[in-house]
């Protein structure tokens, strides 16, 4: 039987807002609401988060062991390797890439990706090429063949950096994509700026106390009622 694996990508370092993954919204840091929310997922048979072996993410792995969380350690630089050793290591068929930037991706979106990706029988499918999901509900899932040829082959610091475009340019035929019911991409969602974190904390802190499993329709909803939300990160622009 076909093992899906969510391997989440993880660390302290941030140029633009370093620590950002234990940032506190509250109570807890960011990192503990992305785990239990990749948790409640039904089509993800295991969950690792694959992190950087450098001596400052000892205080990740702390933390992450200390929730039960299954932790793999690898190169910094070299995230597809990580990748390849996490997946070897979990014995994956099936690899769903997530990272720790996005805390308020919803499960249901990411059991969708799933379901769409063992119907098409694709090697790769994702949201994030043609963008409909808001910036934040990032998922690409692929098989753990193509993630090993990748990283027999990607050569170049970026491909070696972000895991998936090698996939995107030389694999050609396989690929496909999942979309929201409509364009939402308008939305940023994701972690990577002061002005990202207090939008965040501002939608856990209306959401979350009512609802721990609020929805992303429940964001989309928050954030058309309250447009002032919206203008905290527009200006961000995200970084290539």
């Amino acid at each position: 039987m076909s093992k899906t694996v969510a391997i989440v990508q993880a660390r302290i370092g941030s140029t633009r807002l370093p620590g950002k993954v234990l940032k506190e919204v509250l109570g807890k840091p960011l990192i503990h609401y992305l785990a239990e929310r990749v948790g409640r997922c039904q089509l993800v048979d295991q969950v690792v988060y694959a992190i950087p072996d450098s001596a400052e993410n000892d205080v990740l792995e702390d933390f992450l062991q200390q929730e039960g969380r299954t932790v793999y350690r690898g190169d910094e630089k070299d995230v597809l390797n990580r990748f390849c050793r996490a997946a070897a290591e979990a014995k994956a068929d099936t690899v769903v890439r997530l990272t720790a930037d996005n805390p308020l991706i919803d499960p249901a979106v990411i059991d969708q990706g799933i379901a769409h990706f063992y119907a098409l029988e694709c090697h790769y499918l994702s949201n994030t090429v043609e963008r409909t999901f808001p910036r934040g509900m990032d998922v690409e899932v692929f098989t753990r063949a193509l993630l090993d040829r990748t990283g027999l082959k990607a050569e170049s610091s970026y491909d070696r950096e972000h895991v998936t475009p090698y996939m995107l340019q030389q694999e050609g035929g396989g690929m496909d994509q999942f979309r929201y019911l409509y364009d939402a991409s308008e939305y940023r969602l994701t972690v990577d700026t002061q002005e990202d974190f207090d939008l965040i904390a501002s939608i856990f802190s209306a959401l979350h106390p009512k609802d721990s499993h609020f929805s992303l329709e429940s964001i989309l909803n928050l954030l058309r009622e309250k447009p002032e939300l919206v203008k905290m990160n527009q200006e961000i622009e995200q970084r290539k």
